[in-house]
């Protein structure tokens, strides 16, 4: 390992932090509490339904929103919003977290119970 320079250690990091897939269980931090559709910002209410999405702008209040639309006819989201996915046949919705930096770069998605808004888990994007 001490023949391993900053590349090949940075390398090595990486592999571990993102799947195949792209996508990595990010853990929940047990001291941050449940993350919920209060935590999220997102009120039951505005959560779309099957099929529809919304973008969300967190920075601003949930009537300040704009309303849903076709998941389809989504084609550009802007950096710092989020796309809320309505409820599915499964009963959960997820939110897809867009880099404020990079346009079109989603870093996080996170999945809730469409009931009881209850955070279920949070996946990182990997480049």
């Amino acid at each position: 390992m001490g023949n391993l320079g900053p590349l090949a250690l940075s390398m090595l990091f990486l592999s571990f932090a993102c799947s195949t897939s792209g996508v990595s269980q990010v853990p929940m931090n047990p001291l941050a509490g449940a993350f919920n559709t209060d935590i999220s910002g997102i009120p039951h209410e505005y959560i779309p339904p099957p099929g529809n999405c919304r973008i969300w702008y967190p920075d601003r209040s949930p009537d300040e929103q704009p309303p849903p639309e076709r998941c389809l006819e989504i084609l550009e989201v802007p950096p710092g919003t989020w796309v809320v996915y309505g409820g599915a046949m499964i009963k959960t919705y997820r939110i897809e977290e867009y880099d404020p930096q990079r346009p079109g770069v989603v870093t996080y998605i996170n999945y809730f119970e469409l009931e009881s808004g209850r955070f279920l888990r949070r996946e990182k994007v990997c480049p």
